[in-house]
């Protein structure tokens, strides 16, 4: 389990950040820096069976107070995997995993921009 801002290169020149890395129960990951580009977020859960998982992305100006934003919701067999643009011009985003449910079942947030 991980909690983790890693910045990793994609082809031509996107960048994305790992929020949460296959974590297993519910956490909250550390901010991370979103600047004023337009960004997209998805959610993944992998395991064995019958799966669920809720993520809310939540954003901020001062890292202090933290703003409700989209709600990811997943539910499906495996693996399922869904996502959306984020809220443009806010400075942080982070994300916070409220539930995991299934057999080994794995949560991973990544933001690209």
């Amino acid at each position: 389990m991980s909690k983790t801002t890693a910045l990793t290169s994609a082809p031509g020149g996107h960048k994305s950040i790992i929020l949460l890395d296959a974590v297993t129960a519910a956490t909250t990951s550390d901010w991370a820096f979103l600047g004023e580009d337009q960004t997209t977020a998805q959610a993944t859960v992998v395991g064995t069976g019958a799966l669920t998982a809720s993520v809310n992305l939540e954003y901020s100006n001062d890292r202090i107070a933290a703003l409700s934003g989209y709600t990811i919701s997943l539910a499906g067999n495996t693996s399922v995997s869904d996502g959306d643009l984020t809220q443009p011009k806010w400075t942080w985003v982070r994300a916070d995993l409220t539930a995991v449910t299934g057999t080994v079942a794995k949560v991973t947030v990544t933001i690209g921009a």
